[in-house]
Formats: C-alpha cells, sequence, structure tokens
C-alpha cells in the first residue's frame, strides 16, 4: 500500500544525506531526515509495536526556539530520543507537540535551555530528564504529571507550572 510514502530526505549508512527531499517508502529501521532539514527520524511500521510512527532521534537545525511536531509527513511523534537535543547549547525554548509519555534524557547537557513545555500526555519527568541544564528557569507540565524530586539534575531549580 502507498500509506507509508513520506517527502523525506533519505540519510545513508555513512550519514550522507542527499540534498532535497523525494517522495520514499518508508521502511523501519531506516533514518529520514525532514524535508526542512531540522529533524532526524526513524520511521516503525507497527507490525512488532503495535504503534505505527516516527522516533525523533536527532534536531539539526540551529534556532533559539524549537518546537517537537506531533507528526511528521501524517506520521504521528510517538518518541523523542534521549540523544535528540543532549548536548544542544543553542536551543533556549522547547516546545513539545508530539503525544509522548515520558521527557527521558533529552535535556541533559543543553546549557542555554530556558524553557519547556510537554504535552498534555506526559506522564513523568524523571531525575535526569534535565540532567546538568543551568539556565533552566520554567517547565509546563499537565497537573497529572509525576514529577520527580530534584528533577533538575543537582544545578537547577526551575519553577514548574502545572497546567489542567
Amino acid at each position: 500500500s502507498a500509506k507509508n510514502y513520506a517527502n523525506v530526505i533519505t540519510v545513508d549508512d555513512a550519514s550522507e544525506a542527499s540534498d532535497k527531499a523525494e517522495k520514499t517508502e518508508l521502511q523501519t529501521n531506516k533514518t529520514y531526515m525532514t524535508d526542512d532539514k531540522q529533524f532526524e527520524f526513524t520511521y516503525d511500521d507497527g507490525k512488532y509495536s503495535g504503534h505505527e510512527g516516527i522516533t525523533i532521534t536527532a534536531y539539526l537545525g540551529d534556532s533559539k526556539e524549537v518546537t517537537v511536531p506531533k507528526e511528521i509527513q501524517g506520521f504521528p511523534v510517538l518518541l523523542i530520543k534521549r540523544s535528540t537535543f543532549e548536548g544542544n547549547s543553542t536551543i533556549e525554548k522547547v516546545t513539545i507537540e508530539a503525544e509522548i509519555t515520558t521527557g527521558g534524557d533529552i535535556f541533559r547537557d543543553c546549557e542555554a535551555l530556558k524553557e519547556v513545555i510537554f504535552p498534555a500526555t506526559i506522564e513523568k519527568l524523571g531525575y535526569t530528564t534535565f540532567y546538568n541544564t543551568p539556565s533552566l528557569e520554567t517547565v509546563t507540565v499537565h497537573k497529572g504529571c509525576e514529577v520527580h524530586d530534584g528533577f533538575g539534575g543537582y544545578n537547577a531549580s526551575p519553577t514548574v507550572n502545572y497546567i489542567d
């Protein structure tokens, strides 16, 4: 079926990407880049996991403000890998529209990060979600989200906004 075609840039084994996006049949376990070259991702056809969708594996842009989309080319973003923003020294604000349930370690070592807005689907922010993010000021989560004590990871004490 043609349902898993998307306008993407295919990243080959040598991590070299072509310059232009092409209509491509997405395959599980291959790495792709969004047509705007902002995100690298993998696709899961759902055959084994039961959930068809996208895992974002890297943020490639250089913006201070980033929005993680709810979907890419019509496929839901299911997961944001730990390494996606890790070590990024540029980003200051991230809005996550993707309906993820856990924060993982995705903001580890983001020295300029000041604000993160999570979707209502987030269930838990662990101790290492914001490990070594000294500039962190504000985190917004749904009121049902479990936030680990000391989740700023040693050197940040952000304000947590709980919203309905």
